[in-house]
Parts: C-alpha cells; structure tokens; sequence
C-alpha cells in the first residue's frame, strides 16, 4: 500500500490561518493547541481514510477534537484531498464551495 500525502485547497489554507490567527489572538498556546488537534486529525485520516463517515458524495468529514471545526476531504488515488477545515457553526451548504 502506498504512503498517502494531504493536499489543501486554497479555501482549506485559507479557513486554517484565519481559524489560527483567530486562536491565536486570544492565546498562543490556545493558537498552537489548534494546529496541534488539526494535525492530528490529519494524521488520522491519513491513517484510516475509510473509517470517516460520507458527507456528500465522494466527501468524508472528520471531526477535530477540542474545537468546533470538520475536515471536509476525499481520497483520490495516494492523495488525501482536503477541501475544506470548516467551523461546524458555519452554513452547511458552504462546505463544498
């Protein structure tokens, strides 16, 4: 079995630096506990692509612990295909934009 390697969006980059910056603001260590959760949720879905539930479609979402956020991804051959690191308070619909 192959070694799978993520891959962000743009918009997933983008919703990771405004939530950290975010985070960070109120707390460097509250802003490095984030990155800390995301990547470990990253880590696991690297781990066990599958074991995540069907959002839409081909989209998975893994939940990140600690914080209100889900990442949006699907798996396309030895890639982990993050769309987006969306907070879970957001409209539901905007999570495949």
């Amino acid at each position: 079995m192959s070694k799978l390697k993520e891959v962000l969006s743009i918009q997933a980059e983008n919703e990771l630096e405004d939530a950290y910056d975010f985070y960070n603001l109120i707390s460097t260590k509250i802003g490095d506990e984030f990155l800390i959760q995301i990547n470990s949720c990253i880590q696991s879905i690297l781990s066990h692509p599958e074991s995540y539930p069907l959002d839409f479609e081909t989209y998975r979402k893994a939940v990140v612990k600690k914080f209100p956020f889900v990442i949006i991804y699907t798996k396309i051959d030895s890639i982990i295909f993050i769309s987006a690191i969306f907070h879970t308070s957001r409209n539901p619909k905007k999570k495949f934009r």
